[in-house]
């Protein structure tokens, strides 16, 4: 929906929803549904009217309708008197014409993103890069798709559990599960298993409650979905089956029109529910269930017991502007023992310092154009959310991919667990090279293959039989960088990782890391 439409019809749907709302006396308080915290966005009318918000641990971030800038703001004190917001920032988006809403993937330290047209996804950097991941067919990949009034307001979650994504096309009541991948074609691939869940569908419809059904937005966080209705003053929980688990009225006004929703258990004594208003500026926290939805998409499904060392997250930062410094971002959450493995890639020829703490595993120059360079720290529990400084001696743009690792073998030598190989190369096949770890054998070992190159071109393909594949660039206009990088685990002495696929011809550094598993001490 155009802003002019959104501007034409404030009068006519602040009536409509503020009905219901008045014919509907409040509940008596319980703990779910109060109201702990009331922000107002610092945007004036009519850019705050817009649906999205979504919470990465630390910060609120938020987006105008469709507009091409992510803001941050402080999470707000506790208290059911509203506060003004502190701390705001605003990223420009660069990727795209504009992001309509956006939902938090810890895993990643990214946000998953519709775009403005409502069909695009994409994953956005707290940078502001976003790097289109699939686009949604309107016909194969909606069944029975409904047409609300405003079509390309589309809300998302996205669920750890099973790295999916629900996309929640606005004031509608089918709500899409589609897989964080894309198909051959470049398209969204359904879930299998549940393509979808369905809220206006006796019994498990929301009549009762609200005198109709839709979904307004939709949030995940743990065993179920969260789903809010414009104009209604009840939050619903609903299996990812579709079957409808209970409904909870909030203990104050919501808002005329609630709408994005993100989880928070971190903030408060008490968990709670990020509610973004459509109209009014506000976001609100209300009081969640005890344990029924955490941040960031919750957390990832717990591997069957294998041995292999475990990718916790991967936590992207790119520099478009030519710079000595370059504050690479931590992990949201970092545990004392995690091994912090970075994979730098730095334009031209210039070298890199190694920052205080971090041991250099590993730096490789591609004659003067790109520069690898491999970098890993013991963690001792106090990096989570901050940045380390990885500076070079000719200012450069540059990215950087760091992995949080568990279960690694820690007898304090690196060499003893941690082996590194790297090759230079052009063309369009990256080709990470054949590594034999000199200090073990047969074990269960996790192998992560990558690539910084010299310039943009997207990366469509990753090394055959390895998984968690992601693709970030520095961003900027001139001398740019990018990195690609994907691992397995694989009980083998050796291994030779296929080629990646650039959509470009460019010079590149491939690298591939051996991580010994902590089952071998």
């Amino acid at each position: 929906m155009a802003m002019s439409l959104r501007r034409a019809l404030v009068p006519l749907l602040t009536a409509a929803l503020v009905l219901p709302l008045a014919v509907m006396s409040l509940p008596a308080a319980a703990a779910s549904g109060d109201l702990i915290a009331d922000v107002v966005v610092p945007d004036q009318y009519p850019t705050q009217i817009a649906p999205s918000v979504a919470f990465d641990g630390q910060y609120l971030y938020y987006l105008g309708y469709g507009s091409p800038v992510l803001h941050r703001i402080d999470v707000p004190p506790a208290g059911a008197a509203s506060s003004f917001a502190t701390g705001h920032t605003q990223t420009p988006i660069t990727g795209t014409q504009g992001v309509m809403t956006l939902a938090y993937d810890a895993g990643r330290d990214a946000f998953w993103a519709v775009g403005s047209d409502g069909l695009s996804i994409y994953l956005l950097t707290k940078a502001g890069a976003a790097t289109l991941k699939f686009t949604v067919d309107p016909v194969q990949d909606r069944p029975n798709f409904q047409t609300g009034h405003f079509a390309t307001e589309v809300k998302i979650a996205y669920d750890r559990a099973d790295d999916t994504i629900w996309y929640s096309p606005d004031a509608t009541t089918r709500i899409y599960h589609y897989n964080t991948s894309a198909d051959a074609l470049g398209t969204a691939q359904l879930a299998p298993g549940a393509p979808y869940v369905d809220v206006g569908l006796a019994p498990n419809d929301m009549t009762a409650e609200c005198g109709y059904s839709q979904s307004s937005g939709v949030a995940v966080g743990g065993a179920d979905l969260f789903v809010t209705v414009a104009g209604c003053n009840y939050l619903f929980e609903y299996t990812k089956t579709g079957t409808k688990v209970a409904s909870y009225a909030y203990n104050t006004n919501a808002g005329g029109s609630p709408q994005e929703a993100a989880c928070d258990n971190l903030s408060y004594s008490v968990p709670v529910f990020w509610i973004r208003d459509a109209w009014d500026g506000h976001i609100r926290a209300f009081e969640q269930p005890a344990g029924a939805c955490t941040f960031g998409g919750g957390q990832p499904q717990a591997p069957p017991p294998s041995g292999f060392p475990a990718v916790q997250s991967l936590t992207p930062s790119s520099f478009a502007v030519h710079a000595n410094s370059h504050a690479v971002a931590m992990p949201a959450q970092v545990n004392a023992g995690d091994l912090l493995l970075c994979i730098f890639t730095s334009h031209g020829y210039a070298t890199v310092t190694t920052p205080a703490g971090w041991t250099s595993i590993g730096t490789t120059l591609n004659t003067t154009v790109v520069r690898t360079s491999r970098f890993v720290k013991k963690a001792d529990g106090t990096e989570g959310g901050t940045t380390a400084d990885f500076q070079t001696s000719v200012m450069e743009p540059a990215v950087a991919h760091v992995f949080r690792i568990t279960g690694w073998f820690d007898d304090g030598v690196f060499a003893d667990g941690i082996a590194d190989s790297a090759v230079i190369g052009n063309g369009f096949s990256p080709d990470p090279p054949a590594l034999d770890p000199a200090t073990w054998d047969v074990e269960q070992t996790l192998w992560i293959a990558a690539y910084g190159a010299e310039n943009l071109g997207v990366t469509s393909g990753y090394p055959a039989g390895y998984s968690g594949g992601q693709y970030d660039t520095s961003g900027g206009v001139v001398a740019r960088v990018s990195t690609a990088s994907a691992r397995r685990g694989n009980a083998a002495a050796s291994e030779d990782p296929g080629t990646f696929t650039n959509d470009a011809s460019q010079a590149w550094v491939a690298v591939t890391i051996a991580i010994r598993p902590r089952a071998a001490q």
